[in-house]
């Protein structure tokens, strides 16, 4: 898999992988006790450890991305298609669509608690969402990895977005109405709700 450390280093330091499920951060390839190369990571909960790149828990696949949650705002997250050395997800190949906040930048979101509700598929539920926008909680709020809601005060309507673009909107009784280039996404919107 990995020839040395400087290959391990090359195509997983500063990137985002899973063990066991959960993301986890990668900080640097070095050489354990038993000339083993060892994954030094840190959770994204914050907690910190070694595992051996061999290790059967290891998920070197793409992390599940969509829609990021940060302190009532949500914005898109998606991978860069673009075949480079970095098989982590890191802040070269992580595309953003939409607005985040100031304090939180492409390699800051990488080590974040919100980061790992994307990955994990944690959202509040279609109800939770709608109730937070319509208060004003919330500027908008994701409620599954593909669809999130952002409320109008000029027309008082609450937008329906998918993958980071308006497709409908919810109606005052909290039905959601899908445009009519958007009827293709009837069967996932039904999913998710």
């Amino acid at each position: 898999m990995f020839d040395n450390t400087a290959d391990a280093n090359m195509r997983l330091s500063d990137s985002v992988i899973r063990l066991q499920g959960s993301p986890i951060y990668i900080h640097e390839a070095v050489r354990g006790p038993d000339r083993e190369i060892q994954l030094v990571y840190t959770d994204l909960e914050g907690v910190g450890g070694r595992v051996g790149v061999h290790n059967e828990h290891l998920n070197y696949e793409p992390v599940p991305l969509g829609y990021v949650n940060i302190d009532g705002m949500s914005a898109y997250l998606q991978r860069i298609p673009a075949r480079k050395w970095k098989q982590g997800l890191s802040r070269d190949n992580l595309q953003i669509k939409g607005i985040l906040p100031d304090f939180i930048d492409t390699r800051a979101l990488l080590t974040t608690s919100y980061l790992a509700a994307t990955i994990q598929g944690t959202y509040p539920t279609f109800a939770e969402a709608l109730t937070r926008v319509r208060e004003g909680r919330d500027q908008h709020t994701a409620f599954h990895r593909k669809f999130s809601l952002h409320p109008d005060s000029e027309t008082g309507l609450v937008w329906l977005h998918y993958a980071g673009d308006r497709h409908g909107w919810v109606e005052g009784s909290g039905a959601v109405v899908l445009g009519n280039r958007s009827q293709y996404l009837l069967q996932e919107l039904e999913n998710a709700l």
